[in-house]
């Protein structure tokens, strides 16, 4: 994440904060949880305007309201706004059909992808949303994306979990794309897509 004072890159220190590694300037965000405070969700949020910027979003007013209903939900715990930032926008980007990268918005805020997955995993009941596509996600996906792909994406599913690379495997076998097209759609790597190509393959 880049230091909000002079755009340097920054670093988590030992209690979590992040401090610029020109300036020095320590950027405090961490939200204790004891019970309550839930005014305190309609903040700002401007950790979330960050994150959008970075990636080139204009959702953030949207992917907010899911932050303030994360918020509520968590009842207890200690996470930054940081990484409830990066899971809210997930879950907002999912529930649109939207092709979200993890790791990438963790890298982007400074957080632990571990760290991230385990706000993510306290919010699945309410937002039934988490890393693996169900076969009713993947049908919602390929329909707003106009891939034809739902055959080979059924009986993938019936031997393993689809996965944002699987499901990038299913596009490339039953499209015209090419590896380095399908890598750049799922924001995954060629040599990621010719694996789960591969292993796909010999499955089905």
């Amino acid at each position: 994440m880049a230091c909000l004072m002079c755009g340097s890159l920054t670093k988590r220190t030992s209690i979590g904060n992040l401090i610029c590694s020109k300036c020095g300037l320590i950027q405090v965000s961490r939200i204790p949880l004891l019970g309550g405070g839930i005014g305190s969700a309609d903040r700002k949020l401007v950790e979330m305007n960050l994150l959008c910027a970075e990636l080139g979003l204009t959702e953030a007013e949207e992917a907010k309201k899911i932050m303030r209903s994360a918020y509520v939900q968590i009842s207890r715990g200690n996470y930054t706004n940081e990484e409830l930032a990066v899971v809210s926008l997930y879950i907002y980007l999912r529930m649109n059909n939207r092709v979200a990268n993890f790791k990438e918005m963790c890298d982007i805020m400074g957080v632990q992808i571990g760290r991230a997955k385990r706000v993510l995993a306290r919010t699945e009941d309410y937002f039934n949303i988490d890393l693996k596509y169900s076969i009713e996600e993947a049908r919602a996906f390929c329909e707003l994306n106009d891939y034809d792909v739902m055959d080979i994406v059924e009986r993938v599913n019936e031997v393993m979990q689809i996965t944002r690379p699987i499901l990038a495997a299913c596009v490339y076998i039953g499209s015209d794309l090419s590896y380095r097209q399908v890598a750049k759609l799922f924001y995954t790597s060629d040599k990621s897509v010719r694996r789960y190509t591969k292993k796909i393959e010999e499955l089905i």
